[in-house]
């Protein structure tokens, strides 16, 4: 998994296998966080886990809870079965998240 973020838009890129074990198990990596201006960066635990009879598209947890998405420790992604099926499908799926939507997740497979 490659992952990255400018502010609350986080990009990640998935291969064949890592899409296929999404299924059974929560997939691991690192998300590489910039700031919207500036050149600052940070690696951030993430993992994007399955969560088939989820409503909502995509809910995002992180840690420790209510803490800036750039300054948390760890950020997890559970994506119900609408946005997998979009990625095998289509090979992408694009969601916004956060109660404003202020936050949008992209996941292309490669």
């Amino acid at each position: 998994m490659k992952a990255s973020s400018c502010g609350l838009e986080v990009k990640v890129k998935l291969d064949g296998n890592e899409l296929t074990r999404l299924k059974l198990i929560p997939i691991l990596g690192h998300l590489l966080f910039r700031e919207i201006k500036g050149s600052y960066s940070k690696k951030i635990n993430m993992t994007i886990n399955y969560n088939p009879p989820q409503k909502e598209f995509v809910n995002v947890l992180i840690s420790p809870s209510k803490t800036y998405f750039g300054d948390s420790k760890r950020v997890d992604f559970f994506i119900n079965e609408e946005f997998y099926n979009s990625l095998v499908e289509k090979n992408s799926a694009i969601e916004r998240f956060g109660m404003l939507g202020n936050g949008k997740l992209e996941v292309t497979i490669f």
